[in-house]
């Protein structure tokens, strides 16, 4: 049996969507508390949809100039957030990697990339109420959960 975690794959929400604010902060207290471990590795893994960022299809409609600046600058935006969202273990020397990838399907590409860094461990919020609209809006932490290469940890914020 293995003394504890090591390679962690961290699914990060972009940290500045309201929708997202208390998940990303229970993710952060929960990677903390793990990166504590010695000889862990983290791996901050932020998954993000142009089209689903940008407008729902509209970008569709832009010119192309106009459209390659806009994921640009989205992306740029992006990165600036999660890397903001990681200073706490940047500034404590705790080892980490933060990887931004571009995808439709979040859960596919958090799997996907645990299965190529050989993560011991996905911690991934969860802030998921279930509805009639999980038809068209599956819940992306179970997904995960449930085709997992490896372990899985799901938070979730207390209620308030």
């Amino acid at each position: 049996m293995k003394s504890a975690y090591k390679n962690i794959l961290v699914a990060v929400p972009p940290p500045s969507f309201e929708w997202y604010r208390q998940p990303v902060d229970v993710i952060r207290k929960t990677s903390a508390a793990l990166s504590m471990v010695p000889g862990v590795h983290l791996t901050f893994l932020s998954v993000y949809s142009v089209v689903a960022d940008l407008g729902n299809g509209e970008v569709n409609l832009l010119p192309p100039e106009i459209f390659k600046e806009a994921v640009e600058e989205h992306e740029k935006k992006l990165k600036a957030d999660v890397k903001a969202y990681v200073k706490w273990f940047t500034d404590n020397g705790i080892p980490h990697t933060i990887i931004m990838e571009r995808g439709e399907n979040p859960a596919d590409t958090v799997i996907k990339c645990a299965r190529d860094r050989k993560a011991d461990l996905i911690l991934i919020g969860r802030h998921h109420d279930h509805s009639i609209f999980d038809i068209f809006s599956p819940n992306v932490a179970e997904q995960i959960a449930k085709h997992a290469p490896c372990d899985v940890m799901q938070v979730s914020a207390g209620k308030q």
